[in-house]
């Protein structure tokens, strides 16, 4: 294999993980899910869950029809902006106050997780374009510029670790969120005679996606570092720059 197919090979390699990481990070911010909470009742397939959003809480009750086997779904969604303004006059009790303060983490948390992941998700769209001009221009493109994008993408992994950190922080040893579990499970109970399972609750989806994403953005960091100081010490840089 010739030096000019290594580097193409190495190239290939760095676009690949960052275009993973963009990808991954726009999903991400789609999909809108960083934690569940589950149950099921055990006499029948009638299912309950709670969907940890960034700005809300989304109740869903998927219940089957014994007869006819038909599931109708139920959903519900709760803003944390009305849910603290309905806790407001509760909040000076006590038995509260550790609601009201989780109620105020979970707000705070998912603003700075679709803040953060938003971000990285641009930066890494930059280092992607920067990419696509290098690949097609270059020997028109300054080679600061490949720098320039190994920077990009590492600032990108950061910002994609901090927003999972930030939700986890958040979301952890919360009241509000043991406060959401017993009200499942008394909805769960309600429907299924007191005979179901509550599973505890977990960070998933989008906030999982993160931790990926920050892995793709590493890799691409690493692969992008090690090519341009292979290039940097070639003097033709238009050869083996080419993609």
């Amino acid at each position: 294999m010739s030096d000019r197919d290594k580097h193409e090979g190495e190239l290939r390699v760095y676009t690949c993980c960052s275009s993973c990481a963009l990808i991954l990070g726009i999903i991400a911010l789609g999909v809108n899910v960083l934690a569940v909470q589950e149950a099921e009742a055990t006499n029948s397939d009638d299912n309950f869950r709670l969907l940890y959003r960034w700005d809300k809480i989304s109740y869903e009750a998927d219940i089957t029809d014994e007869e006819s086997g038909d599931i109708t779904r139920y959903s519900a969604d709760f803003l944390y902006t009305d849910l603290q303004d309905t806790l407001a006059k509760s909040c000076n009790w006590p038995n509260f106050e550790g609601v009201c303060e989780g109620m105020d983490d979970l707000q705070a948390g998912g603003e700075a997780f679709v803040g953060l992941a938003s971000t990285a998700v641009t930066v890494i769209w930059i280092a992607n374009l920067l990419q696509l001009f290098w690949t097609c221009m270059p020997g028109k493109c300054p080679h600061c510029t490949h720098w320039v994008i190994c920077i990009a993408c590492f600032v990108s992994a950061v910002m994609f670790w901090a927003a999972y950190g930030v939700w986890e922080d958040a979301f952890e040893n919360n009241d509000a969120v043991d406060a959401a579990q017993f009200y499942l499970g008394v909805a769960t109970g309600l429907n299924s005679m007191w005979d179901f399972t509550l599973y505890e609750p977990i960070i998933a989806g989008s906030a999982v996606l993160m931790i990926l994403c920050a892995s793709c953005a590493v890799l691409a960091t690493c692969f992008g570092c090690y090519w341009s100081c292979k290039t940097q010490r070639s003097k033709n840089y238009e050869e083996i720059g080419t993609a």
